[in-house]
């Protein structure tokens, strides 16, 4: 179902068959951009074990958006939403290891679950049709530059006031997704966890390490924000 058109791209609702598409776009994209990712060295596969099965599962629940070029039908960015108040598949948990940036990550995962479950204006009321996650944004390399990511938001915002939401959340991980949603489409920060603050033991020494420190180019922290929206 297409949402809009805008510079030669095409916003569409995900649907089932390009679904897969999508996925496989936005495994890319958060391997080759995302910092944690990055810090992790995680290739599109390990994504796609992890983020993506998140991905699958919550697509069917059309809140999600696909930007496609207008010739080539080549989908060249994507948006997963989410319903909070539905119990849609988590991504799995991390392997269990000693290994101090997979335990800096597994206690970063721990963080931002209790940050969103702390605050109130996510937890009530918690039923379904009131509050959208807008999950995973990915922007293919060559489409960069060109405003794609700001126009999924904003088409993704635009289809949950469709829905009937009142309000969506989100959390930012990198300068850009930050740019995005709190500096230019009025997010505002309900929380954050700092990078340099998430330490765990080091295996040969034992002594308290910070293997996260710095892995955002100056963004020292992941950053939960939250809007209201203006329904009709």
């Amino acid at each position: 179902m297409q949402r809009g058109m805008r510079d030669g791209i095409e916003y569409d609702v995900v649907e089932a068959s390009r679904a897969e598409e999508a996925v496989a776009l936005f495994c890319r994209c958060f391997s080759a951009r995302e910092p944690v990712a990055r810090a992790l060295r995680a290739t599109p596969e390990m994504v796609d074990g992890f983020l993506g099965v998140h991905a699958r599962a919550v697509a069917p629940q059309g809140l999600s958006v696909l930007a496609r070029e207008v010739g080539t039908r080549e989908v060249v960015g994507v948006l997963f939403a989410e319903d909070h108040g539905l119990a849609a598949a988590s991504p799995p948990s991390l392997t269990e290891s000693a290994h101090p940036l997979l335990a800096a990550v597994a206690e970063y995962r721990a963080r931002t679950s209790a940050l969103k479950a702390g605050a109130r204006v996510l937890a009530q009321p918690r039923r379904p049709g009131v509050v959208l996650h807008q999950a995973y944004l990915g922007v293919a390399e060559s489409a960069t530059g060109r405003g794609i990511g700001r126009r999924l938001v904003e088409e993704g915002l635009s289809l949950a006031r469709d829905h009937g939401f009142s309000r969506a959340f989100v959390g930012c991980s990198s300068p850009i997704s930050a740019r995005i949603w709190i500096d230019r489409l009025g997010f505002q920060v309900l929380g954050r966890v700092v990078w340099d603050e998430i330490r765990v033991p080091d295996p040969g020494t034992g002594e308290l390490v910070a293997p996260l420190r710095g892995i955002a180019d100056g963004f020292e922290a992941y950053l939960l924000a939250y809007r209201e929206l203006d329904v009709a």
